[in-house]
C-alpha cells in the first residue's frame, strides 16, 4: 500500500505485505519466508512500512522507525459464513379432518448468500397433501424471502398431533424447522413392540443386550410413548440407551420416547450382565417389555413381549467341539494377538503377532525363535496380518506378508495417526532356515482413514493372502472407508447418480487410483506383476493412469470387509467371507470378475429392502462412514442392481449364504484330507470375529457334490439366509455350530498331519482339532462261502471303513482269478443259515476303491455283529462265484491314502500321506507307483492327461511301516513347464501290502493346475535348462 502527495508527484510512505523477498523496496533481500500458518489456520504475514503513523504495540516499539519499520500481521477469518437461516410461523395449527392450514416459511441470507432454496415437508398423514407457493425460495439480494406452505387434510385423516419437519436445501446446505399440525378428534395408535437379545444364547458374566423396537402402525401419531421393561432377576443392570427420549431405572427400566409419527420406529438398548447358572443365576432369563401412549390402542395384543433367553455358563476349560468324535487341544499359548500361520514342516510353523510385528517360529508346541520383527501400526484392524508361502517354497523359500507399517520405522504403535497414506504393504521375504530377509515389495495399499467430520479409523483393512492352485497370489482387502467406483458409487459419495461426480476424499477419487484401490480381491503374479489373464486386464474403460493400471489387478470387487478367504482343495474354487455392518454377513464363492455388490447391497438382492430397513434403524443408523448414509440404499432389487458399477465383463452373484443380522464370521479354512475323519473331508470351517456368540463359535459347512454350493440340512435355510432375530443370535444356525469358546478366530489351516489348526487372536493360542479314525471291517472272499458253494478258485479282499459318525462308510474291493466276467456285486444283509440275504448296497464292477455307502443304525449294528457279507456274480455260476463275511478283529489293519483327490500347482511337490489303521503293533509294507494314460502324446497336448515325461517325475517304491507307525508321506515332484495345456491328472496306486490289507482309498488322483495361459519357450531351448 502506497500513499502519494496530493499531486501524486512523490511517495509519502509505503507499506508492503508478504512478497518474494524485497518487501521494503530496498536492494537487499530482507526476507525469504514472509507467510506462515498456525494450527488454527490463521495466516501471519511479515511486512515493512515507512508510515509515520503505523500502529505500534508497546513496549516492543515506542515510536516509528522512520524510513523502515518491520511488522507481522495476523489475518483471521471473521467473515460471515455463506449461509442462510430458516424460520416458520406459526409453530402449530389445528384443523378438523377435511380442513386445511397454512405456514409461512422465511429464509434469511447471510455472508452474501444467493441461490434457489428447495422446499419439502415430512411427517404428514398419507392422505394429506401439501404445496408451497412459490415452490421454492429465490434469494438474490440481502433481504429475507418467504413462501407459504398449505396443507389439506381429508375427512379420513386420522386425528392426532403430527410433528412435521419443513426441509430446505440448496446443494450441501440444508436446514429444517419443526411445526405441529393438530387434527382434531379422538386419535388412536397401534403401537407394536418387539424384543430381541444379543447374543443369543447369552453367556454368564458377559454383557447381554436387550433391543426393544417400537413401531407406530397408526392410524394416528403417538404422543407420550412409554416403554417399560421389567428386567429378570439375577442380572446386573449396565446401561439403557434410547434413540430418542430418556430412560430411567435399573430393575424396571422406564423410557419416555416422546412422540412418534405414523410408521416411525424407536429403539431402546438395555445392557445387563447375567449371573452364572452354577453360582445361583438362572439358566433361562425371562424379560417382559411393554409400551403405551396417550392415544387409545385398538390392538393391545402387540403392546408387550416376553423374551426367553438361555444363559450358558462361562467356559473354564477352553474350546470344545460339539461332535464327540472330534477333540481339541492347545498347541501353543502365550502369543500376543496371533493372526495367521503357515506350516514350514511337521510340527513346525510360523505364526504372526498382530501388535508386536513379530513372526514367531513354533516347533513342537513351543516358541523357538523370532524370525522377523517389523515396526507395525496395530491400531484397530491394522498390524501384522497375513502370511502365504510360495507354492514352490521348499525350493525358493519365498514368504509373503501383509502388514501395516508404522510411521516410525523403529517402534510399534497403536496410535491411529501414526501412519502415512499408503502404509499397508505386501512384501516378499526369503526364508534361510532361521530368519526371514526382505526380498522385495509386492504392493503398497491405502491405510489412512482421516475423513472430514469423522474420527480416525483403522478398520476394513484387509490382510488375507492366499496362493491359488494357479500359482497366483490373491489379496483380500476391505473398503478402508472409501466411497468410490469399487464401492459401486461411480459418482462418488453423492445422493444422485448419474449426476456430478464428487471426490471421495481430500486425496481424490472416486476412481480407483492408488489411494482409492480398496474393497477387492486382487490377483497378482508371484513377483507383484499383473497376470495378463486377469478378468479386467484387457477391458476398455474411460479410466487412465493409476486407475487404469489398478483395475487390471482386480479379480473381484464390491467387497465391504472380510477376514476369511480360501481355496477349496477338491475343486480349486475360491471362497470368501464378508462382514456386513449390522445386516447380512455373507459367504461367497468368488468367480473371476465378480462384483459383490457393496455398498448398494449386502445379502441377496431380493432382500435389499430388508438390508435398508436394518441399516437405517439399527444402532447409530449409519454405515460407519457418514458421507453416504443408508437412507440412499435402493428400495427394490432392480433399482439396486441398476446402480452397480459394472466394469466390462463384470457380473454380480448373490451370496451362497448369509445371516440376516450380523454374527461376524471371520477366518475360513477347508479340511484337506481325512485326518479328522472322512466325513469332514472338504468341509469348510468358519470362525468368529467377535467372541459374543458361543464364546467364539466354529461353524461347519458341507458342500454339494459339484462343490458349487453349501449342502444345508435345516429346511429353514432353504432360502440360503439364516433369519436370526438380532445380531449374534444363533437362530437358524444351530445346525452349523460345531465348536465353541475359540474366542476370535483369525486363521484355520490343515496341518501336515491333516489335523485342523485354529488360531485364536483373543486367547493368544493355536489349537489343534483331531478326529477319531474309522473302524475297519474286512471280508475275505472265496468260492467256499457262497450258498451253495461254487468251488471257484477266485479270491478277493474287501474292506469297509465305518466313519466315526456311524452313518457313512468307504468300501474297497480287489479280486483275482474270476473264471468269467463279473456281472454284479453287492453287500447283502443278514440271512438264516443256508439262505441268501437282501441286497443292501450294489457295488461297482471290477476292482474299486473309496465307494461311499450310507447306513441306517440297524445296518451299522448288523455290520458290527458280523452279519453283512459281500458277493460277486457272473454268468458261469447260478448263484455267486465268491462271497465273504465282513468282520472286525483286534489284529485287522489296513493301508489307505489320506485323500482320494489332491490338487497341486505346477512346481513344487505333490505330497500324499499314506495312513495305517487298526492294529499297528507289527511291521507292515505296501508298494506304491504313479501312472498315467498320456502315452506318447506331446507335452503341449491339451487332453487332461498328465505325462511322466514332462509334467511330473514318476515314483515307485515300497513304504515300510515300523511297529506302531501310522503314517508316511510320498513326495512327487511336479514340473513347472512352459506349456498352456490346461489342468491334467495322474494317479498313484497302493498295492502288494503285507501285514495289512488295502483300505479306502487305495488309489489317489493328483490334479495339476496349469499356471500358464499362453505357451512359453520350450525348456529345451532355454540356456538355463542345460547344466554347464
Amino acid at each position: 500500500m502506497t500513499k502519494l502527495n496530493i499531486s501524486g508527484a512523490f511517495i509519502l510512505y509505503s507499506t508492503y505485505l508478504g512478497g518474494s523477498a524485497n518487501e521494503s523496496n530496498v536492494s537487499s533481500v530482507t526476507a525469504t519466508n514472509p507467510i506462515a500458518l498456525d494450527s488454527s489456520s490463521n495466516v501471519y504475514i511479515t511486512g515493512y512500512t515507512s508510515s509515520a503513523n503505523f500502529p505500534l504495540v508497546l513496549p516492543a516499539q515506542s515510536a516509528p522507525g522512520g524510513a523502515q519499520d518491520a511488522f507481522i500481521t495476523k489475518i483471521s477469518d471473521f467473515t460471515t459464513t455463506f449461509d442462510y437461516s430458516v424460520s416458520v410461523i406459526p409453530a402449530s395449527r389445528t384443523v378438523s379432518p377435511g380442513g386445511g392450514a397454512s405456514f409461512s416459511i422465511t429464509a434469511m441470507p447471510a455472508g452474501g448468500f444467493t441461490g434457489t432454496i428447495n422446499l419439502s415437508v415430512s411427517g404428514l398423514s398419507n392422505d394429506a397433501t401439501a404445496g408451497f407457493s412459490p415452490p421454492s425460495i429465490v434469494i438474490n439480494d440481502v433481504s429475507a424471502k418467504s413462501a407459504m406452505l398449505t396443507i389439506n387434510t381429508t375427512a379420513a385423516t386420522p386425528p392426532g398431533t403430527y410433528s412435521l419437519t419443513i426441509n430446505t436445501a440448496i446443494g450441501n446446505l440444508k436446514h429444517s424447522a419443526p411445526v405441529q399440525l393438530i387434527v382434531s378428534g379422538t386419535p388412536s395408535t397401534d403401537l407394536a413392540l418387539t424384543n430381541t437379545a444379543s447374543p443369543n444364547p447369552a453367556t454368564a458374566l458377559a454383557n447381554l443386550t436387550y433391543r426393544i423396537a417400537v413401531t407406530n402402525n397408526g392410524p394416528s401419531p403417538a404422543t407420550n410413548v412409554i416403554v417399560t421393561d421389567t428386567l429378570p432377576p439375577s442380572v446386573n443392570f449396565i446401561s439403557s440407551t434410547p434413540n430418542q427420549g430418556l430412560c430411567t431405572g435399573t430393575t424396571t427400566v422406564t423410557c419416555n420416547l416422546g412422540s412418534m409419527s405414523i410408521g416411525a420406529q424407536a429403539n431402546v438398548s438395555i445392557v445387563v450382565l447375567p449371573q452364572s447358572p452354577d453360582m445361583g443365576g438362572p439358566a433361562q432369563l425371562s424379560n417382559v417389555a411393554s409400551v403405551m401412549a396417550t392415544e387409545n390402542d385398538p390392538n393391545p395384543s402387540n403392546n408387550s413381549a416376553n423374551l426367553q433367553t438361555t444363559v450358558n455358563p462361562p467356559s473354564a476349560a477352553g474350546p470344545s467341539m460339539l461332535d464327540p468324535n472330534l477333540s481339541v487341544k492347545t498347541v501353543v499359548t502365550g502369543l500376543s494377538q496371533p493372526t495367521t500361520m503357515a506350516f514350514i514342516g511337521a510340527n513346525d510353523f510360523l505364526v504372526l503377532e498382530k501388535n508386536t510385528g513379530k513372526v514367531q517360529r513354533v516347533v513342537n508346541g513351543a516358541v523357538q525363535s523370532t524370525v522377523l520383527d517389523l515396526a507395525v501400526n496395530s491400531a484397530s484392524e491394522r498390524g501384522l496380518l497375513g502370511i502365504a508361502l510360495h507354492p514352490n517354497f521348499a525350493l525358493n523359500g519365498y514368504v509373503y506378508l501383509y502388514w501395516t507399517q508404522n510411521s516410525n520405522p523403529l517402534v510399534d504403535s497403536t496410535n491411529l495417526a501414526d501412519i502415512s497414506l499408503m502404509s499397508n504393504r505386501v512384501d516378499r521375504f526369503i526364508w534361510n532356515g532361521t530368519t526371514l530377509a526382505q526380498d522385495r515389495n509386492i504392493l503398497t495399499l491405502r491405510a489412512l482413514q482421516a475423513d472430514a467430520n469423522q474420527p480416525l479409523r483403522g478398520n476394513h483393512n484387509g490382510g488375507i493372502l492366499r496362493f491359488g492352485p494357479d500359482g497366483k497370489l490373491y489379496i483380500l482387502m476391505g473398503d478402508n472407508g472409501r466411497r468410490g467406483f469399487l464401492q459401486n458409487l461411480p459418482c462418488g459419495p453423492t445422493a444422485t447418480c448419474p449426476g456430478p461426480t464428487a471426490s471421495d476424499d481430500n486425496f481424490g477419487g472416486p476412481d480407483p487410483d492408488n489411494a482409492h484401490l480398496t474393497g477387492f480381491i486382487l490377483r497378482l503374479n508371484d513377483d507383484g506383476s499383473t497376470p495378463t489373464d486377469n478378468p479386467f486386464y484387457n477391458v476398455s474403460t474411460t479410466l487412465f493412469g493409476q486407475a487404469a493400471a489398478n483395475i487390471k489387478k482386480i479379480y473381484a470387487y464390491g467387497v465391504r470387509n472380510g477376514f476369511g478367504m480360501g481355496f477349496d482343495p477338491l475343486s480349486g474354487n475360491l471362497w470368501d467371507q464378508e462382514n456386513g455392518d449390522d445386516a447380512f454377513d455373507e459367504m461367497n464363492r468368488i468367480t473371476p470378475g465378480a462384483n459383490n455388490g457393496w455398498i448398494q447391497m449386502m445379502g441377496p438382492s431380493s432382500r435389499v429392502a430388508q438390508f435398508k430397513q436394518i441399516e437405517t434403524g439399527y444402532g447409530s443408523g449409519d454405515l460407519q462412514q457418514l458421507r453416504w448414509p443408508p437412507s440412499l440404499i435402493a428400495d427394490t432389487p432392480a433399482a439396486a442392481l441398476s446402480r452397480l458399477y459394472m466394469l466390462p465383463g463384470a457380473h454380480y452373484n448373490d451370496p451362497e449364504f448369509s445371516w440376516k443380522y450380523a454374527v461376524a464370521p471371520a477366518a475360513l479354512g477347508f479340511v484337506q484330507g481325512r485326518g479328522i475323519g472322512p466325513q469332514y473331508e472338504g468341509d469348510m470351517f468358519v470362525g468368529a470375529a467377535r467372541a459374543f456368540l458361543s464364546g467364539g463359535y466354529l461353524f461347519r459347512f458341507k458342500l454339494t457334490n459339484d462343490r458349487l454350493h453349501f449342502l444345508l440340512n435345516d429346511p429353514r435355510l432353504n432360502d440360503l439366509v439364516a433369519d436370526n432375530a438380532d445380531k449374534f443370535d444363533v437362530t437358524e444356525s444351530e445346525s452349523l455350530l460345531i465348536g465353541k469358546d475359540f474366542g476370535v478366530t483369525t486363521d484355520i489351516e490343515t496341518g501336515p498331519n491333516r489335523d485342523l489348526f485354529v488360531v485364536s487372536n483373543t486367547n493368544g493360542a493355536v489349537y489343534e482339532i483331531s478326529g477319531k479314525q474309522p473302524t475297519l471291517f474286512v471280508a475275505n472272499l472265496n468260492g467256499a462261502q457262497p450258498v451253495p458253494p461254487s468251488n471257484s478258485p477266485a479270491t478277493g479282499t474287501a474292506t469297509i471303513l465305518l466313519n466315526a459318525d456311524q452313518i457313512t462308510a468307504k468300501v474297497s474291493g480287489g479280486f483275482s482269478g474270476l473264471v468269467a466276467q463279473e456281472t454284479s456285486a453287492g453287500i447283502y444283509g443278514p440271512a438264516a443259515p443256508g439262505s441268501n440275504g437282501p441286497l443292501l448296497f450294489p457295488l461297482p464292477l471290477g476292482q474299486f476303491t473309496d465307494f461311499t455307502i450310507t447306513l441306517t443304525p440297524a445296518q451299522v449294528q448288523d455290520l458290527k455283529n458280523g452279519l453283512l457279507y459281500i458277493e460277486l456274480h457272473n454268468s458261469s455260476f447260478t448263484g455267486q462265484e465268491i462271497r465273504g463275511q465282513f468282520g472286525t478283529s483286534g489284529s485287522a489293519s489296513a493301508f489307505q491314502f489320506n485323500t482320494a483327490n489332491l490338487l497341486v500347482t505346477e512346481g513344487g511337490d505333490a505330497l500324499l500321506t499314506v495312513t495305517r489303521l487298526g492294529d499297528t503293533s507289527t511291521a507292515a509294507t505296501v508298494d506304491y507307483a504313479t501312472s498315467d494314460t498320456a502315452g506318447a502324446n506331446k507335452c503341449n497336448i491339451t487332453n487332461g492327461k498328465a505325462s511322466s515325461r514332462c509334467d511330473y517325475l514318476p515314483q515307485a517304491g515300497t513304504l515300510r511301516f515300523a511297529a506302531n507307525e501310522t503314517s508316511k508321506t510320498i513326495s512327487i515332484p511336479i514340473v513347472d513347464d512352459s506349456y498352456a495345456e490346461g489342468n491334467e491328472s495322474f494317479i498313484v496306486t497302493l498295492s502288494n501290502s503285507t501285514g495289512a490289507t488295502l483300505g479306502s482309498p487305495s488309489v489317489a488322483t493328483v490334479n495339476i493346475t496349469d499356471n500358464e495361459t499362453v505357451n512359453g519357450t520350450n525348456p529345451i531351448d532355454q540356456t538355463s535348462f542345460f547344466v554347464r
